[in-house]
């Protein structure tokens, strides 16, 4: 039943759209640090021949620019989690940018122990980030995101569905109203820590007018996910529509210190 959703999700979510480059592609499940654990991942995307005309004077395109950022975290006990991410750019010229930083705060319950639901488990729980960028890289220039989270998996398949709603702060754009940008994710795990599965990332716009579907930004990635340790990544190759980014990279690696 859980797999079946997720498929109805997808070709909902499945529509062409344009989309930016944004400093992390992920969408997030249960993962978390146990208490006084600290970690470190560099999350890193590369927009291949993507758009190159600024939308508003001084924007640093998406356009074969390398965008790498280092998410610090620390496990807090009771299934919260802090974290601080650390931006960094390399536009189309080669140029090197420090953008800003966004702290953030996240929250993982699952069912109770001794609790059963027939077919697999389930989990839950919420992640909120606070940040200020660059104008270059984002014209609202301090913003929030609230993204629950929500997921469930058995044995063999794993799904992921964050319902993110983002708020702009700042630059003259403050607004009280978020826009949704969902993303889901649906894995099938082929070895022992290895999984196979689809992303979807899509900005629907502002809550109280999404407008036509044309305007909204997807894009499809194909990813792997290995958790061998001390080899934990996340590798995925997304497909862009109708005015997107067409091709673009990421990968999210787990840095041993």
């Amino acid at each position: 039943m859980a797999v079946k959703l997720a498929a109805a999700l997808l070709l909902a979510l499945a529509v062409p759209a344009v989309a930016e480059l944004p400093d992390e592609i992920q969408v997030y499940d249960d993962a978390i640090d146990p208490r006084g654990v600290f970690g470190v991942e560099l999350h890193s995307n590369w927009s291949i021949k993507g758009n190159t005309t600024p939308s508003y004077p001084g924007e640093i395109t998406t356009g074969n620019a390398l965008r790498a950022t280092f998410e610090f975290s620390l496990g807090l006990g009771g299934g919260f989690e802090a974290g601080l991410y650390v931006p960094t750019a390399i536009d189309a010229s080669g140029q090197f940018w420090l953008p800003g930083a966004k702290l953030r705060m996240k929250y993982i319950g699952r069912v109770a122990q001794g609790d059963t639901i027939p077919g697999g488990d389930w989990f839950w729980g919420v992640n909120i980030e606070v940040g200020a960028i660059a104008r270059r890289f984002d014209p609202g220039i301090c913003g929030a995101e609230v993204r629950p989270i929500i997921g469930w998996r058995n044995q063999d398949w794993e799904i992921a569905f964050n319902p993110n709603m983002e708020f702009t702060l700042g630059g003259g754009m403050a607004s009280a109203t978020p826009e949704f940008s969902p993303g889901l994710k649906v894995g099938r795990r082929v070895a022992n820590g290895i999984m196979l599965g689809g992303e979807i990332y899509r900005d629907f716009g502002p809550i109280d007018d999404f407008g036509p579907s044309h305007d909204h930004a997807t894009t499809l990635f194909a990813v792997i996910d290995i958790d061998r340790k001390p080899w934990v990544f996340n590798l995925g190759v997304g497909r862009g529509f109708d005015g997107a980014d067409p091709w673009v990279l990421k990968a999210i690696v787990e840095l041993p210190f």
